[in-house]
């Protein structure tokens, strides 16, 4: 393994599968599998970021969904610094629960249309078991929604009522408030204009600073990805067929489909 295992990963995976039944005989058994992702190890140390790019259908968001414990493996383990996912006792696996945290690419669709900005910030603190005081609530999300450029003002709409912008900070407040130590954030400026994207990803490199956060970012975009990430991840088809350091895999990739993946984010 790399030198840098001399540390413990934040959150890591060695040998991961992850295969779906597609078709089964007329008895019920299996026929056809169909492989999302296939032996795939990777880790995300302390305070950097680790981009995983690919195409649609590479496996990218499949493995994010494993790490975050959203999908399960076939095969494989998951490791929250150092400790197998699958063997933690209630506690630990609450503290893993906490300290891993989401940012999708359809931020209102991760909403409840019906709660308020308050509501939906304050959501985690209350379902991880941080807290049901709410003025303590209260506090703290007012908080998060100034480092994350939120204005009091929106407190209390809902989602349908706010820009594509500002729900992607809303987002962000949601993962934040419960001071995590890694996010996963699956596509979450591609849906958004290009002027908004820019200032999503400086937010979420300025806020990486402040609060020593580790991202791992998932995109179909290697330009966006080769901007944020230290190191990167090539997937195709399910498989990893590239990784380094951002600037040398994006200046200097070696692999084809790496290389076209570059040619198309110049063309964009």
């Amino acid at each position: 393994m790399s030198s840098a295992y001399d540390m413990i990963p934040v959150l890591s995976c060695e040998n991961i599968d992850k295969e779906y039944v597609t078709e089964r005989t007329w008895n019920g058994k299996t026929k056809t599998i169909f492989k999302a992702v296939e032996n795939i190890s990777l880790y995300i140390n302390e305070g950097e970021t680790l981009g995983i790019v690919g195409e649609s259908g590479s496996g990218k968001s499949t493995i994010g969904d494993i790490l975050g414990n959203l999908k399960s493996q076939t095969r494989g383990k998951v490791f929250y610094r150092g400790q197998d996912v699958a063997e933690m006792d209630e506690e630990s696996f609450r503290k893993y629960r906490k300290n891993v945290q989401f940012i999708f690419q359809d931020p209102k669709g991760s909403m409840n249309p019906y709660y308020s900005v308050l509501e939906i910030i304050g959501e985690p603190l209350k379902m991880l078991g941080i807290t049901d005081d709410e003025e303590v609530i209260e506090r703290k999300v007012l908080g998060i929604m100034d480092k994350v450029g939120l204005s009091k003002s929106v407190l209390n709409k809902r989602p349908d009522s706010l820009s594509g912008g500002q729900c992607q900070r809303v987002a962000i407040a949601r993962a934040l408030v419960v001071r995590p130590e890694i996010i996963i954030c699956d596509e979450p400026v591609s849906a958004l204009d290009v002027s908004v994207q820019a200032q999503i990803l400086n937010l979420l490199k300025d806020l990486q600073e402040e609060m020593d956060i580790a991202y791992l970012f998932i995109s179909h975009d290697i330009g966006v990805v080769n901007y944020i990430s230290n190191r990167i991840v090539v997937m195709n088809k399910g498989h990893i067929v590239e990784m380094g350091r951002a600037n040398v895999v994006f200046a200097n990739p070696k692999d084809e489909y790496t290389r076209k993946l570059v040619e198309c984010s110049f063309v964009n």
